[in-house]
């Protein structure tokens, strides 16, 4: 049954004007508004006009107040007004798979842990999964190299932390992001992870190996956590928020100072594993915050910085720390030899957009794509949606088809295969957005101890929680489609709920990576 979605069920913005004046919202424009950060200036609206609600511990209306020991933000730096955000209400079933390719990478996706008796037995449920599909493929919990903890409830992270510490409490334990997601009822935690283990007759070198045990200086860089895992050309760097250095609190002043502090982080950390390293040796990443307005001067200060990586911008309920903004990233040692492209094209009423980044080699890509209805571009201002065209959004967006999912995920692979050795040998496959990338003739992907000849693809994608299709028909399109290709690649993915994407009109945010 599709979502469906009414003035009561939406979203609200906090009325401006019961403050002492400004303009009031309905309570439907707020809901699926990705874009307000464009829109601020055309409302007349600041830090002042507005209450802000408690911390963001794990409720569905969060604050955006200063984070747990810092003094409150500036008010030039704090959205316009509060979010209350709706939590996904819908079973979301994940299910856990994990690819590895000949090189000995393995992702792992789709791993959840619920329960009736809170998070540490969500928790302690997903670790045993991961445990589990770990030894199936001839993996142990020491070759885990990065792990990405969506968890319902921030507020309970010494709970989760408690369970998580007792399965990694061994030397040089694996680099970790924790946000908080909304995720519905029941569902503590969804779990990603990535492993690397060198193969029998694999190509990486004892050299290469040992960067992976030896890099306590960049691992103990900030606030005495790991920090990095690097391994050949491939650095994984922890989720970085913006911690003053020996103080343990976020720095005080909003967002601008929160993305410099954590943009600083990252590129100290980037230069600690390679004498030239840089910040812009990132080749792709996440950032997450805390309300829509901040994307925009989060974007800013990533990309007065570098321009050579690919970003997406997701809105979550609440990061550690009361964190704004947190930065998700892995970095290439040669990213300066990548190539970069944008392009797109129509499923039926939906715009699909791609960006692109790839080495010469072509051993290495990854794709951030975006689904909208196109009901608004980048620039339209929020007092420039309608009830209608916001309603004409959410139905838009809840009618994609089976069919429609099915293009556009052959779209997002073909692109992030293109050029591909091993796909150039596939037989006459066409690489428009219509025809399947592969017929099925053998199992891939999670099956078997052996390592797949096929490239392994990893997908991650973020729905826009209030106006998207059913999450059944999510995960049933993406188990089809991966089935349809696997003797093409072999693909794992994991079905995210977010507030917001990074424009009003996306519906859909898809991140896939494949590199060796």
């Amino acid at each position: 049954m599709l979502l469906t979605t009414t003035a009561d069920g939406l979203s609200s913005l906090a009325s401006s004007q019961s403050q002492g004046g400004g303009h009031g919202l309905g309570s439907s424009t707020a809901a699926v508004c990705g874009s307000l950060s464009l829109a601020i200036s055309s409302l007349g609206l600041s830090a002042n006009t507005c209450c802000h609600p408690g911390g963001a511990g794990g409720g569905v209306g969060i604050g955006v107040g200063a984070g747990a020991g810092a003094a409150a933000p500036s008010a030039t730096t704090q959205p316009p007004s509060p979010l209350k955000y709706e939590r996904e209400f819908r079973p979301l079933a994940n299910e856990a798979r994990a690819a590895i390719n000949a090189k000995g990478w393995m992702w792992l996706a789709g791993i959840q842990g619920s329960g009736t008796e809170g998070i540490e037995q969500g928790m302690q449920q997903a670790l045993d999964t991961l445990r589990d599909l770990c030894q199936s493929k001839g993996y142990d919990l020491q070759d885990l190299c990065y792990v990405t903890l969506y968890v319902r409830s921030i507020g309970e992270y010494s709970l989760l932390n408690r369970v998580y510490h007792r399965a990694f409490d061994f030397h040089n334990p694996p680099t970790r992001v924790c946000v908080e997601c909304p995720l519905p009822d029941g569902c503590h935690v969804v779990m990603e992870a990535i492993a690397y283990r060198q193969p029998v007759a694999g190509t990486i070198s004892s050299a290469e190996e040992r960067d992976r045990e030896g890099e306590e200086t960049a691992a103990a860089l900030l606030n005495g956590r790991r920090n990095t895992m690097h391994i050949g050309d491939i650095t994984y760097i922890s989720g970085q928020i913006a911690l003053v250095p020996g103080s343990m609190t976020i720095i005080e002043g909003g967002i601008r100072p929160q993305c410099k502090l954590t943009l600083r982080h990252i590129s100290r950390i980037a230069k600690a594993m390679n004498a030239h390293g840089q910040l812009r040796d990132v080749v792709h990443g996440i950032c997450f915050v805390t309300h829509p307005a901040f994307i925009g001067e989060a974007r800013r200060q990533w990309e007065r910085r570098t321009t050579n990586a690919i970003m997406d911008y997701i809105v979550l309920p609440a990061l550690p720390r009361e964190a704004l903004v947190e930065w998700q990233v892995w970095a290439h040692t040669h990213n300066d030899r990548f190539d970069y492209e944008e392009t797109g094209c129509s499923v039926g009423d939906y715009t699909i957009s791609i960006r692109r980044r790839w080495n010469y080699e072509n051993n290495c890509a990854a794709i951030v794509c975006y689904v909208s209805t196109g009901l608004a571009s980048s620039t339209t201002q929020l007092t420039q949606l309608s009830d209608d065209i916001l309603g004409n959004h959410c139905r838009l967006a809840q009618a994609v088809s089976a069919e429609h999912l099915d293009e556009i995920f052959t779209y997002v692979v073909n692109r992030l295969l293109k050029d591909y050795p091993l796909a150039k040998k596939q037989a006459q496959q066409p690489t428009n957005s219509g025809t399947p990338p592969a017929t099925p003739t053998q199992p891939g992907g999670a099956g078997g101890d052996q390592q797949q000849p096929v490239p392994s693809i990893h997908l991650k994608l973020f729905y826009q929680v209030n106006a998207a299709p059913a999450t059944d028909l999510l995960l049933q399109a993406l188990h089809d489609f991966r089935l349809k290709c696997q003797d093409t690649a072999a693909i794992v993915y994991t079905v995210l709920p977010a507030c917001s994407l990074h424009n009003f009109s996306t519906f859909l945010s898809i991140c896939g990576v494949r590199h060796e």
